[in-house]
């Protein structure tokens, strides 16, 4: 019943997965149990330990909990799991438009919402990002994101071949992975499969011939810019038919790309196959002898519904022991009589290559094994090998948040030297159709071990019913002003009272980023904290429940503002910034911004001769020179170029507009910004301006992902007066707040510096102002001064009135020092004032 409630409640009330940042936790300590593989990493523990952590399951949110705990009920029970699966057949291969998720619009909404939202990342990229954000504040180091797009043969059916060169499927397929490794981060993962590439690449690979120049040309681009990016990648494991020609082509691309003593190409290796411990040490031998870092991911398998059965060992008992003993080998780096070597010189083992393991198995004690003996390593002081673990998004919850809770406690002196538990959650994009089949693969392949799910099942119920009774008595707890009283005169109170949850509005409610916890205020009228029993006790306990923030920041940027000197001649104007943006790119900055009305004089009277028509995108070279001027420009100096503001003309509407428009390093155009708030003043003796005379407003407020480096927010001049957008993007995660502006002499000298200054120390953010140069010549005169400012509020770099060009280099220590100093997110009260982040708020033009 109270979970059926929580469903029922309105969308406002559910938060997403938590940012670490602010976790509350509210429960009880002497019902808190720590996992086993806390227990297996708590090598500096103390007897004083703070308040223990919440169960792992905690990190959830709740209705994440909720969909997995209803998701887990019908896999466990063979009653129920035989016609799901039948039904998700249907709807994957079903040619009846009806029964076709992409043309009924009822049906694609509840299965996008259902078993889509618990395995998939999402169909666009806003939706594959969103997710990935919302992993790593779980509490996940990355993600592993696979195009769902594949072949399955049908186990025993003929595999028909053609003639074509496959030319058009091979590009869509290098597009699709080119489009899976930008929307990651630096250390993230990409998963591959050369089969979606299409029929002629499958012939290719049963035949077990060297790739084609197509094939070839178009892996080398992905493993190219996974490579420069920081990113890993791992070709997937497929059907027995095509297996081997993969491993030959992935040890070809490890010869090439793993030569620095770290692995950008990991192959994968399964345990239940017979032949994989003989190929394993085959390639290790090779690696070994040629000098290159061997990538390994290994699994248990995935296709022995479609596989002959003779290729896999008899039982699963034998895979266990086959999988763990491997995975033994390569963590220690020695053989054992599972993992045997090719070749012995004079009774001597050959020594293992240098390896970077990726550990992808949902069973708890594979992952425990794994864990002790890295413990054992570090106590000894032995070298390790690169190591992470994965599971699935959707399964194996338990063992993926046991893992994360055990990283935090094994952090410390231990986290300079190692990392015992890092975490990846493995997930697939694409449109519902597509992972509809990729769905219905893996749950076939995954049948035995869905039906196992008894105990994960179980860990998710005592979840849920703890959070709910969580809410619950804390809901009591407040409403009846019990704070410090005994609890057994409020049981007693309570017992001839009606229940404050009929008597008390759900909707002066929220949920903490804990997730599934909800809660009013930490603290009572004396700022003192709360606890479940009614206690009243010291801030440290809040506190000690923040182990991480979340990561703004990913690695460090150089950020370059061009301070630019325009005048009437647009083509002149395009010239100059061009040759600022280059200076820039040159002196290593990777995010550069040029200012406001960077193409054009500013002025009312100039914004309609200079307007460039920018829809529908991309617009003609002859409507928009200065759009197509970026995007070269960009794309010349392989930077994230913002482009200050143009004046924008919208034939449709035949408005004006003052827009901001920013281009990835491939040139591409990522956002647009209009600006929202129109300078319209008047300071008697000063200076009168009304930009709504010609103009009109934006109605959105701009965030951008950038994928390594975090989420950044543009706003234009006017715009910065306005707190609400700044705390509306810094609570959305965003590092860095950007505003070209062109304040004049009157305002410069009140407020530029000040409102920099104030919108950084309010969010505790970086914060960049980017103006033209002042020229007393032109009608308005703009004040200058370009700065960026830091997260606690100090200016790092100011330029003067002339053109220049100002650099910072910004970094996450910052960030996170500002906020440990003064943690603003933990001590906001959302319980006394609305969250401005949390309303209705416009992301998208209408």
């Amino acid at each position: 019943m109270m979970i059926m409630k929580r469903l029922l409640r309105p969308p406002a009330t559910f938060r997403t997965r938590p940012s670490l940042s602010r976790t509350r936790y509210l429960h009880r300590t002497s019902h808190t149990r720590s996992s086993p593989m806390a227990e297996a990493t708590s090598i500096h523990s103390t007897p004083d330990q703070p308040t223990p952590e919440p169960p792992p399951l905690s990190l959830l949110a709740l209705p994440t909990l909720i969909r997995s705990y209803l998701i887990s009920t019908v896999s466990a029970s063979p009653v129920l799991l035989t016609p799901s699966l039948r039904v998700l057949s249907m709807l994957a291969h079903s040619k009846s438009p009806f029964l076709q998720v992409e043309h009924n619009r009822l049906l694609h909404y509840i299965v996008k919402r259902t078993i889509y939202a618990q395995f998939c990342a999402g169909e666009t990229p806003s939706e594959i990002q969103r997710t990935a954000t919302e992993l790593k504040e779980t509490g996940y180091q990355g993600i592993v994101l696979n195009y769902a797009k594949e072949i399955v043969f049908d186990k025993g059916a003929p595999i028909e071949l053609n003639k074509s060169d496959g030319a058009k499927d091979i590009e869509a397929w290098k597009q699709g992975m080119l489009k899976t490794v930008r929307l990651l981060s630096h250390g993230d993962c990409a998963a591959l499969k050369f089969s979606g590439a299409g029929p002629s690449v499958v012939q290719q690979l049963i035949r077990k011939l060297s790739p084609s120049a197509a094939i070839s040309q178009a892996t080398k681009e992905v493993c190219d810019y996974a490579k420069n990016t920081g990113i890993k990648l791992l070709f997937d494991a497929e059907q027995n038919a095509i297996q081997p020609g993969i491993d030959q082509w992935t040890l070809d691309l490890q010869r090439e790309y793993n030569c620095d003593g770290v692995a950008v190409i990991y192959g994968t290796y399964q345990a239940y196959a017979i032949s994989t411990p003989k190929l394993l040490a085959k390639h290790l031998a090779i690696a070994q002898q040629e000098g290159f870092t061997l990538g390994v991911k290994l699994v248990r398998g995935a296709y022995m519904a479609s596989d002959p059965r003779n290729l896999f060992w008899a039982t699963k008992a034998e895979t266990d022991r086959v999988h763990d003993k491997i995975a033994e080998a390569l963590i220690r780096k020695e053989w054992n009589e599972v993992l045997t070597p090719i070749e012995e010189n004079d009774g001597q083992k050959p020594a293992f290559p240098k390896l970077n393991l990726v550990l992808a198995t949902h069973n708890h004690g594979s992952v425990r094994k794994a864990v002790a003996i890295r413990q054992e390593q570090f106590r000894r002081g032995e070298e390790q090998i690169e190591l992470c673990y994965a599971q699935l998004m959707g399964m194996a919850d338990d063992l993926g948040t046991e893992l994360i809770m055990a990283g935090r406690g094994s952090r410390g002196s231990i986290q300079e030297k190692t990392d015992l538990t890092k975490t990846f959650k493995y997930t697939a994009w694409g449109s519902v159709r597509e992972c509809l089949t990729y769905l219905l693969r893996r749950a076939e392949e995954n049948r035995e071990s869905l039906g196992r799910t008894r105990i994960g099942r179980l860990a998710l119920g005592k979840e849920l019913r703890r959070s709910d009774r969580a809410c619950v008595e804390v809901e009591e707890l407040i409403v009846w002003g019990q704070v410090g009283s005994d609890s057994r005169t409020r049981d007693k109170e309570m017992s001839t009272t009606t229940s404050p949850r009929h008597s008390h509005p759900h909707s002066e409610w929220k949920y903490s980023d804990a997730p599934g916890v909800l809660y009013r205020p930490e603290t009572d009228v004396d700022g003192r904290t709360l606890s479940r029993g009614g206690n009243i006790q010291g801030p440290s306990t809040i506190r000690s429940c923040i182990k991480d923030m979340a990561t703004l920041l990913k690695r460090p940027l150089k950020l370059a503002l061009v301070q630019l000197a325009t005048g009437a001649d647009k083509s002149a104007n395009l010239s100059r910034a061009r040759r600022r943006v280059l200076e820039a790119a040159q002196q290593g900055a990777s995010l550069i911004v040029l200012p406001e009305c960077f193409n054009s004089p500013y002025g009312c009277q100039y914004f309609p001769k200079y307007a460039e028509t920018l829809l529908p995108s991309p617009p003609s070279n002859e409507k928009a020179p200065s759009f197509h001027a970026l995007s070269d420009l960009a794309k010349e100096s392989k930077t994230y170029l913002l482009g200050g503001s143009i004046p924008e003309y919208e034939t449709s509407s035949k408005k004006y507009f003052n827009t901001s428009l920013m281009f990835n390093p491939e040139g591409e155009l990522i956002a647009t910004h209009r600006k929202v708030h129109l300078f319209d003043i008047d300071i008697p003796g000063k200076i009168t301006f009304k930009e709504s005379e010609i103009l009109s407003p934006g109605n959105k407020i701009t965030l951008v992902d950038l994928p390594e480096y975090g989420r950044i927010a543009i706003a234009i001049c006017y715009d910065i007066r306005f707190p609400e957008l700044a705390m509306i993007a810094a609570r959305k995660q965003c590092f860095l707040l950007l505003y070209p502006g062109a304040f004049n002499l009157t305002t410069g000298a009140l407020h530029w510096s000040l409102q920099a200054r104030a919108r950084a120390m309010d969010n505790q953010v970086y914060v960049g102002l980017c103006s033209p140069a002042r020229d007393m010549e032109a009608s308005y005169n703009a004040w200058g001064h370009s700065m960026v400012v830091d997260p606690n509020a100090g200016v790092m770099t100011e330029a003067g009135e002339k053109e220049e060009i100002v650099y910072a280099e910004l970094n996450e220590d910052k960030i996170q020092e500002t906020r440990k100093g003064i943690p603003l997110e933990s001590q906001r009260r959302f319980d006394v004032y609305p969250d401005v982040s949390e309303g209705k708020i416009k992301f998208e033009e209408i």
